[in-house]
């Protein structure tokens, strides 16, 4: 666990460090040519990790042996060490190169050829701390294709980007046409000027640019839709799954014409704010999900894409108690978008988490019965503890001004009720959403595949530490959330059951919506 922290702390903020202090002033263009491939080498690198996850994911369990097995007897200390020394001398070195602006540029390499080194050394340091030789010389060993392919994937990934991004010009004209003609079917007036690439209906006008085009989406279905075609290559049915690509992008590309119209809509009738602000910026996601979603659940029960006996989806009781487990935190994530879609005037859309979550739990209460037993009080008392933290570490410049500042412009009934929503949402619907996705499913997934029959009570360090970061990560304080999210956990074990690490996140939630309105500590909300 302190390995893991390390690593998911340092090379952040190694990488943020590096690249404030690094900033070449004067004209020494080789340099900056260099620095450029080493850009695109970190990018590269960091698009490779995750596809090489999912590539290997069926092997997941092997691999998280394999690294506690190496890391039983080796100490984290020595690797921290090495590793802060090298930065430090990294970040002085950095910072020397950055103030070179008069040194000529054959004179300068001496001292970036040096910064090079360390950053490499900086980069083995981590990947040190993070496990010992031994364990990347057997990995490198057994998975190298799937890093081969998982690489060929980020490059290829990469390189559709940078020529999507070229392309704008080619599409951008079929991209206008689709969304003015979808506006002529209800707006009366409405204008595109192809040559600017703008949109108006009204008074209200939008420039179309490169970053609308909707190809960072057209890359993301590629990529994913890949992985999942790689990934699920023996269930898929070839070459047909292969017409799966074509359909990504298609549907995409026309959802993204929907999403411009709408838009512009939205500016012209309702406000522009949330046109140009969270809508923006949250329907390009929620078109992303749509399809990539829609596809996956879709294609197992098409027998022209899937092979053998696998075509037709069976339902059975696993599946439901699968989807009972997981709707209530996908509805949650759903209502989040949306949410976050209507900013700045996305408040008074809580309740619709609230709705979201409690139809879920309406339609599936025959399954959650099962999970109902009697909540220990130490439990209870483990909750109240993470809300005191979770109180106490909250940043003290952190005032919540927004919320305090809507909240005083409304009647004193309205910012009642909304905060009688608020905890509600926060101290009921919230934990168990998360609860049954993170312990209910995640934990016991991470165990067996047959996690319904893996018991509550069952530990398994790849199952405690990955369920606990990946909840972490779901908060903006996600080193707090991960530690709590443990806690959560060790309760689940000590009582075998799931009712136990729900009241505990409810206490804990119940805690801090009661500090905050008693303090009017917005920023806790």
């Amino acid at each position: 666990m302190i390995r893991l922290l390390l690593f998911a702390v340092l090379v952040p903020a190694e990488m943020v460090v590096t690249s404030l202090l690094f900033e070449i002033t004067g004209p020494h263009w080789g340099v900056m040519g260099v620095q450029h491939y080493i850009r695109q080498f970190v990018l590269i690198a960091a698009a490779t990790l995750p596809a090489f996850a999912v590539i290997v994911w069926p092997q997941r369990q092997a691999l998280a042996e394999s690294w506690f097995t190496h890391i039983a007897n080796a100490s984290w200390r020595k690797p921290l060490a090495v590793n802060l020394a090298l930065f430090s001398t990294l970040a002085v070195t950095t910072i020397a190169v950055s103030h070179a602006s008069a040194i000529p540029d054959q004179s300068i390499w001496g001292p970036y050829a040096a910064h090079l080194l360390l950053l490499a050394a900086t980069a083995l340091s981590l990947a040190w701390l993070a496990a010992p030789l031994p364990f990347w010389l057997s990995m490198l060993s057994q998975h190298l294709v799937a890093l081969l392919v998982a690489t060929g994937v980020a490059v290829t990934a990469m390189l559709a980007g940078n020529a999507a991004q070229g392309a704008w010009s080619e599409l951008s004209g079929a991209t206008l046409r689709v969304v003015y003609f979808l506006l002529s079917l209800y707006e009366s007036d409405v204008r595109v000027d192809f040559d600017t690439r703008i949109l108006s209906v009204g008074t209200f006008r939008v420039f179309v640019d490169q970053g609308c085009s909707g190809y960072e989406g057209i890359g993301l279905v590629l990529v994913f839709l890949g992985l999942y075609l790689w990934v699920f290559r023996s269930a898929l049915r070839f070459p047909n799954a292969l017409l799966l690509l074509p359909i990504g992008v298609a549907t995409i590309w026309l959802l993204n014409a929907v999403r411009i119209a709408a838009l512009v809509s939205i500016g012209a009738h309702t406000s522009p704010e949330i046109a140009v602000g969270g809508f923006h910026s949250q329907a390009g996601w929620i078109t992303f999900l749509t399809v990539t979603i829609g596809i996956i659940a879709t294609v197992p029960r098409l027998s022209f894409f899937t092979a053998g006996e696998q075509t037709i989806a069976r339902r059975t009781t696993s599946d439901r108690l699968i989807v009972a487990l997981l709707a209530p935190f996908m509805c949650l994530m759903a209502a989040s978008i949306v949410m976050g879609a209507m900013a700045p005037y996305d408040e008074w859309f809580y309740g619709l988490k609230v709705l979201a979550v409690g139809v879920c739990l309406w339609i599936f209460r025959d399954v959650y019965r099962g999970f109902l037993a009697r909540v220990d009080t130490v439990a209870l008392a483990a909750g109240a503890v993470v809300g005191v933290l979770w109180i106490v570490t909250a940043p003290a410049s952190a005032d919540g001004g927004e919320v305090g500042a809507w909240l005083a412009t409304q009647s004193m009934w309205l910012a009642t009720l909304w905060l009688v929503l608020r905890a509600i949402g926060s101290i009921v619907m919230v934990p168990i959403a998360e609860e049954l996705a993170f312990r209910g499913l995640l934990h016991r997934w991470l165990i067996s595949r047959d996690f319904e029959t893996v018991d509550f009570a069952a530990f398994s360090r790849l199952a405690f530490v990955v369920s606990s970061l990946l909840f972490g990560f779901m908060h903006q304080r996600w080193i707090a959330g991960a530690l709590a999210g443990a806690v959560f956990a060790l309760v689940m074990y000590r009582s075998g059951r799931l009712s136990d690490p729900i009241a505990a996140h409810m206490t804990a939630n119940a805690v801090i919506i009661a500090w905050a309105i008693a303090a009017q500590n917005w920023s806790l909300l």
